[in-house]
């Protein structure tokens, strides 16, 4: 019999749950299209897209295995030349780029990574005129997330400076794959008994996950997941606000953040406690700052409430339940959905997200203009997940849902009411979240005003019990 072997370095624990996830769904995958203006040289961009390939393994890594194995191995290609893509819509009128341009963000969206052969990112070219394009980079969650991606155009647009200087270098740096052998190494450790039984101790306390208003179900699951996102911005001097509160207790913006998503959801439940799982990276390891891969753990942070607990104090415990986490995070392993027994990994996981990330950003370089925008990622499954992102002097927040579970009109309702919340929180911080106003404006005056002028006939053919279920339900 012939014998098969296959060399390559074993999956991360974050890459070991995406692999399974995302032979249900291609939704797992990050994009960014990056509007450059000024006088571009595509040759050169060609170039230093190049360059940043070349430097991070990950970016070429192929996903390989033999029949009798259930998870692949990481092969790396020594060289691949990624292709930069050209559309020209330069004569188009300006309504018809924006479609264009659309449609070729889908397309991308939609494109098939091949996994076997290493081609795990692509990227397009557009040209709008002389001085403006646009470069929409789409890359496999497996090998990129939405922080990585940010590294990764900063990386690329330092390279285009440096190829148009003539003085380009490609310098080392910790690979991916050695990350990957890190954590196991860490986890087979005298050391991470303490760390293990923390997180096991953690799911051991999880609550049992609570139906969100307006939450169908368990979704059709004929169809692929495919997140949808309904996106609002902060008021600026709610915004201001909710920073100088943060700072005044020692805190981040985005813990504030968390800790009004906790609220509202506390809101909707009527739970004592409530879990959600909070994005982190691996940002407090220098050795990792330049590198690129799948770094993102979503982490569970409970927070308990009380009827006279206020906004206040859940900052406080969102920030020390934050601290735990970063603290222990290299000890936690997400559990695989095929290890799963049937019901277990509904209750094992809440399945509602939050991350917080920089958003859009600015850079120049070789007389050009680089800025980020139509950032997506998708690096595991959420029911419903708030992606908050600095813009300028406020914060965008998108809410992600699954369309199997809500429908568009739940998720507004949701972000108007975390709004109201969030307005109401920082103008009275020591108050009980309980008391705090949670309707928004269209809401208040779709129950105040548009229902209690509707009249009906009453049907006669049902008894009052039987229009009361048909109410609940």
């Amino acid at each position: 019999m012939q014998q098969h072997t296959l060399e390559g370095f074993r999956l991360s624990h974050q890459q070991r749950r995406l692999w399974q996830l995302q032979q249900q769904s291609s939704a797992y995958r990050v994009q960014c299209a990056l509007i450059i203006e000024g006088p571009l040289k595509s040759t050169t961009l060609q170039e230093a897209l190049q360059n940043v390939v070349s430097r991070h393994e990950i970016l070429r890594t192929a996903f390989r295995f033999l029949p009798s194995m259930g998870l692949p191995v990481q092969v790396m290609a020594e060289d691949w030349t990624i292709a930069l893509q050209e559309l020209d819509v330069r004569q188009c009128p300006e309504e018809e780029q924006k479609k264009r341009l659309n449609e070729y963000l889908c397309e991308g969206r939609e494109r098939a990574f091949d996994y076997e052969r290493g081609r795990v990112i692509d990227a397009g070219l557009v040209a709008f005129a002389a001085d403006r394009h646009v470069l929409v980079i789409n890359a496999s969650a497996m090998c990129v997330d939405e922080d990585s991606l940010g590294k990764l155009v900063g990386e690329l647009v330092g390279q285009y400076e440096a190829c148009v200087a003539g003085n380009s270098e490609i310098r080392e740096t910790v690979q991916y794959a050695d990350f990957s052998e890190w954590q196991y190494e860490l986890l087979e450790s005298d050391e991470a008994a303490a760390g293990r039984e923390f997180w096991e101790r953690e799911r051991l306390l999880t609550p049992p996950p609570s139906r969100l208003p307006g939450e169908s179900g368990g979704g059709d699951d004929s169809c692929a997941y495919r997140p949808e996102a309904v996106t609002v911005v902060v008021d600026a001097g709610v915004a201001r606000r909710l920073e100088a509160l943060a700072a005044g207790e020692t805190s981040t913006t985005a813990t504030a953040l968390l800790a009004c998503w906790q609220s509202l959801l506390w809101r909707l439940t009527a739970e004592p406690e409530v879990l959600v799982q909070a994005g982190f990276d691996c940002g407090k390891y220098d050795d990792l700052r330049e590198s690129l891969g799948l770094f993102t753990k979503y982490l569970p942070l409970r927070c308990q409430f009380g009827e006279n607990t206020s906004f206040r104090d859940v900052i406080r415990s969102v920030d020390a339940a934050s601290r735990n986490a970063r603290e222990w995070q290299e000890y936690y392993t997400p559990r695989l959905p095929q290890d799963m027994r049937a019901g277990v990994e509904e209750s094992a996981l809440y399945h509602v997200g939050f991350e917080c990330q920089p958003g859009e950003h600015e850079y120049r370089g070789a007389g050009l203009t680089f800025t980020t925008t139509n950032i997506r990622a998708c690096t595991e499954y959420f029911k419903l997940r708030l992606n908050a992102a600095r813009l300028m002097d406020t914060l965008r927040l998108s809410f992600y849902y699954d369309p199997r579970r809500f429908d568009a009109e739940a998720v507004v309702r949701f972000s108007e009411q975390y709004l109201t919340l969030l307005g109401a929180s920082v103008e009275s911080p020591d108050a009980p979240v309980g008391a705090l106003a949670l309707l928004g404006e269209r809401e208040r005056d779709r129950l105040l005003v548009e229902w209690q002028g509707a009249t009906a006939p009453f049907p006669h053919d049902r008894c009052l019990h039987q229009l009361v279920e048909e109410q609940a339900a």
